[in-house]
Protein backbone atom coordinates (compact mmCIF):
# COMPACT_ATOMS: atom_id res chain seq x y z
CA UNK A 1 0.00 0.00 0.00
CA UNK A 2 2.71 2.53 -0.69
CA UNK A 3 5.71 1.27 1.28
CA UNK A 4 7.09 2.48 4.58
CA UNK A 5 6.09 5.83 6.01
CA UNK A 6 3.02 7.69 7.15
CA UNK A 7 -0.23 7.25 5.29
CA UNK A 8 -2.47 9.86 6.87
CA UNK A 9 -3.76 13.34 6.05
CA UNK A 10 -3.92 15.79 8.97
CA UNK A 11 -6.15 18.86 9.15
CA UNK A 12 -5.96 21.40 11.98
CA UNK A 13 -9.03 23.54 12.67
CA UNK A 14 -10.49 25.24 15.72
CA UNK A 15 -8.22 23.53 18.23
CA UNK A 16 -8.80 20.05 16.84
CA UNK A 17 -6.77 17.77 14.61
CA UNK A 18 -8.60 15.57 12.13
CA UNK A 19 -6.72 12.55 10.80
CA UNK A 20 -7.90 10.48 7.84
CA UNK A 21 -5.87 7.31 7.50
CA UNK A 22 -5.29 4.91 4.62
CA UNK A 23 -7.92 2.55 6.05
CA UNK A 24 -10.59 5.30 5.75
CA UNK A 25 -10.81 5.85 9.53
CA UNK A 26 -11.37 9.48 10.51
CA UNK A 27 -10.27 10.56 14.00
CA UNK A 28 -10.81 13.87 15.76
CA UNK A 29 -8.33 14.77 18.52
CA UNK A 30 -7.87 17.77 20.78
CA UNK A 31 -4.78 19.52 19.44
CA UNK A 32 -3.57 20.66 22.87
CA UNK A 33 -3.85 17.32 24.69
CA UNK A 34 -4.03 14.68 21.96
CA UNK A 35 -7.20 13.27 23.57
CA UNK A 36 -9.38 11.33 21.14
CA UNK A 37 -12.75 13.10 20.78
CA UNK A 38 -14.37 10.77 18.25
CA UNK A 39 -13.63 8.27 15.52
CA UNK A 40 -15.64 7.23 12.45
Amino acid sequence: MGGDGPRVTLIFSGGYVYALGANEILDCLEARTGRLVWTR
